[in-house]
């Protein structure tokens, strides 16, 4: 348990700097802090306040990653198709949670799509960059010009009429 000094620096670190990534960089560093804090029958007594600091910054650090990767998992059920695939750098847990969890939310949306006769599917003549509440009480957004988004009738509609999106029949890529 040399290390864990190093893994209680680098958690620290870790724990600013995924606060403020979008992205989730390279997770090699995660899989030495897990193994240096699984590896509890090595802790010395005067080791335990370093093995308890950097415990509690990497369940913070997996708690961040988590809710990125639920927030990416819902733009991506929903929204692009692929886009679950340029999510780079997760532990292998990670991955296979966010693949799971993309697909039970495509499910979800077609079970609801088919009782859902007030949507409309339109494609946005430029970026929208904030979010907006549907009217199904739903956050949607941002939005990417040239990319199709199935809204609640009334906010497609408003969309259409500003003219910074058009509707797209149902078969239309």
């Amino acid at each position: 348990m040399s290390g864990l000094r190093e893994v209680v620096r680098i958690t620290s670190e870790r724990v600013i700097t995924e606060r403020a990534r979008r992205d989730f960089g390279d997770c090699k560093d995660l899989k030495k802090i897990l193994d240096t804090i699984n590896d509890v029958e090595n802790i010395s007594m005067d080791q335990i306040d370093d093995y308890i600091k950097a415990k509690d910054a990497l369940q913070e650090i997996l708690e961040e990653r988590l809710r990125k990767l639920i927030n990416i998992a819902v733009f991506a059920s929903a929204y692009e198709e692929g886009s679950e695939k340029q999510v780079k750098g997760l532990l292998p847990e990670e991955e296979l949670f966010f693949r799971n969890l993309i697909e039970i939310l495509k499910r979800h949306r077609n079970f609801t799509r088919k009782f859902n006769r007030y949507a409309m599917r339109i494609r946005f003549k430029q970026d929208i960059l904030h979010e907006i509440v549907g009217s199904d009480g739903i956050i949607y957004g941002p939005f990417k010009r040239g990319n199709i988004y199935v809204l609640p009738l009334l906010n497609a509609r408003a969309f259409v009429m500003q003219g910074v999106a058009e509707e797209v029949s149902e078969h239309a890529q």
